[in-house]
């Protein structure tokens, strides 16, 4: 590595360059082994680094120079139907590397990429506007990783093919299970079904359903059955309202004894991880200001009825509640949410007592994510200050690794200049997050790898506009 090339990619100069395909394999090779020192000056010397450092080659480095050269695609882009068809042709077998791929939206296109070599492919090519009038669905691969559904009922084979719509369109929220069915829901109706199968309905008739969640062994789904104001004096208003339980041919199993206060809505959070009970939060539809500054958190015994209050208020966000082994960790509110700021919390199923995480004085802490078996650290974003306006929000922040007992801020990284957002904990350790400039309606999806350095793997995916608590996640990682 001569003179001239070594300065050029330590001080972020110059044309960007591409690395060659062995120094692009040294870095996956490096990444693969799970290294815990970080010995930089030796990185220097290493071609590896000149994958991930074109900028900085500090652990927080965040631009690499360009993907691997490019593979031929095999993947033929297809335009989204006028009138999808409901059944679902399966495309050809997609292969991917040990890290497995990522399918993501772009403003124009939906994309796939195989994170081992980098190779990004259109599966589908929607043009200028693409996605813009989707309601907030994301996008997500299922659990065999041979389909990706995204916008408003679309799935797409993961290795190119047909746009099909097996649920119907004009739905939202979608969520594929554990045995790879997918869940989508309307204003008044929750269908269930897939590609492989046709689809089920539970309709609440004239009564909205407005959130549901799936039990995790994936074999029941709990809705929330709620009347508008305008529905408050209905004769049927108080034998519909209220959390259900359902199979997945849409049939009614069970109800908790939790019928809502005229209106008012149960949003349903997750169940327990040992399936006995459910977690919502109590909404008020006609109250912007109350829902803003989050709502009580509370769990209901599906057996018995029983209820209990376990956050007096938190963000009324799914995307806040995750699931640690036995364990729900939620980003929570000590006060008033638009006057706090946040901390993670660990909620012990067994009497659902509380473990607040205190972090570091002066930063709040949102999106929670831990390794589904409890193991390992707690991975979080930090931003200054108090979290609860949008320009707080707005501020540059960080992903930091807390320890579940102590609560201490063990590891931090961050992307100079960008609003990181969303990290998503891998088993191997790994972190794959978010982060865009400041009102850019694009960002990149940036991996920190175990050996602590972060690598941009790729740039232009879509993020929310509106980055509030919560948000649309438009970008989904599946590992084989």
């Amino acid at each position: 590595m001569n003179e001239e090339r070594l300065h050029r990619l330590l001080s972020g100069v110059g044309e960007p360059e591409r690395p060659t395909t062995a120094e692009w394999q040294a870095f996956l090779n490096r990444a693969r082994r799970n290294r815990t020192t970080r010995m930089v000056f030796s990185a220097l010397l290493t071609v590896a680094l000149v994958a991930v450092s074109a900028v900085a080659l500090s652990r927080y480095s965040t631009k690499r120079t360009d993907v691997p050269p490019a593979e031929q695609d095999q993947i033929v882009p297809v335009p989204i139907p006028e009138d999808p068809p409901e059944s679902c042709s399966e495309g050809p077998s997609l292969e991917s590397g040990s890290l497995g791929i990522v399918a993501y939206a772009g403003v124009t296109d939906l994309h796939i990429v195989d994170v081992e070599t980098g190779h990004d492919q259109i599966l589908v090519s929607g043009g200028s506007g693409f996605g813009r009038g989707f309601p907030g669905s994301g996008v997500q691969v299922s659990p065999d990783g041979r389909w990706i559904t995204f916008g408003d009922g679309l799935v797409v084979p993961s290795g190119g093919g047909t746009v099909c719509a097996p649920l119907g369109r004009g739905l939202r929220d979608f969520r594929w299970t554990s045995g790879g069915m997918l869940v989508g829901l309307g204003d008044n109706v929750l269908v269930v079904g897939g590609p492989d199968r046709p689809p089920k309905t539970f309709d609440a008739g004239r009564f909205p359903i407005g959130s549901y969640a799936l039990s995790p062994d994936g074999m029941s789904i709990a809705v929330s059955v709620f009347s508008p104001p305008d529905k408050t004096n209905d004769p049927l208003s108080v034998g519909m309202r209220g959390i259900w339980v359902l199979d997945l041919e849409g049939r009614v199993v069970g109800r908790p004894s939790t019928i809502s206060l005229p209106g008012s809505e149960y949003k349903i959070a997750v169940w327990a991880p040992d399936g006995r009970s459910i977690l919502y939060w109590v909404l008020f539809p006609n109250s912007a200001s109350l829902n803003a500054d989050g709502g009580p958190l509370h769990v209901v015994d599906i057996s018995t009825g029983d209820r209990t209050e376990v956050s007096p208020g938190m963000p009324n966000d799914p995307g806040q509640v995750s699931m640690c082994g036995g364990s729900v960790v939620i980003a929570d509110v000590p006060g008033r949410f638009a006057e706090q700021g946040h901390v993670i919390t660990v909620l012990d199923p067994a009497d659902w007592s509380s473990q607040p995480l205190p972090g570091e004085a002066g930063e709040s802490y949102v999106d929670p994510s831990c390794n589904r078996d409890g193991a390992g650290r707690i991975v979080a974003t930090a931003a200054p200050g108090v979290q609860g306006s949008l320009g707080e929000v707005e501020k540059e922040t960080s992903i930091v690794w807390l320890e579940p007992d102590s609560g201490e801020v063990v590891d931090r990284t961050f992307v100079e200049g960008r609003i990181s957002r969303f990290p998503l904990l891998m088993p191997d350790g790994q972190v794959i997050f978010e982060a865009r400039e400041r009102g850019a309606p694009e960002g990149g999806l940036y991996i920190h790898g175990t050996d602590g350095q972060v690598t941009l793997l790729l740039d232009h995916v879509r993020v929310d506009e509106y980055p509030y608590l919560g948000g649309v996640r438009f970008w989904d990682w599946h590992r084989p």
